[in-house]
C-alpha cells in the first residue's frame, strides 16, 4: 500500500533515498542499532527516537513505512 502511494505521488525515488539514508545511519552507528535491537526499549520509544533523529530529513511517507515496520 505504501509503495502504491509512493507511485501515485511520484515519490518512489524519494522513499528509496530515505530508506537508504536510514539504513546507512543504522550501519554507521552501533549505538543506534543497539537501541532498536533491544527488546527492553518499547516500540513507542523507538518511534519517538526515529522521529527526533530523522525529522526534516526523510519524507512523511517514509516515516509511515518505518512506523509500520516497528509496530
Amino acid at each position: 500500500a505504501i509503495m502504491n502511494a509512493a507511485k501515485e505521488l511520484n515519490l518512489v525515488d524519494t522513499i528509496y533515498q530515505d530508506l537508504k539514508f536510514v539504513n546507512e545511519t543504522f550501519v554507521n552507528s552501533k549505538e543506534f542499532f543497539t537501541i532498536f535491537k533491544s527488546p527492553v526499549i518499547p516500540n513507542s520509544k523507538k518511534k519517538k527516537i526515529l522521529h527526533e533523529v530523522f525529522a526534516g530529513k526523510i519524507s512523511d511517507l517514509s516515516f509511515s513505512l518505518i512506523d509500520l515496520v516497528i509496530s
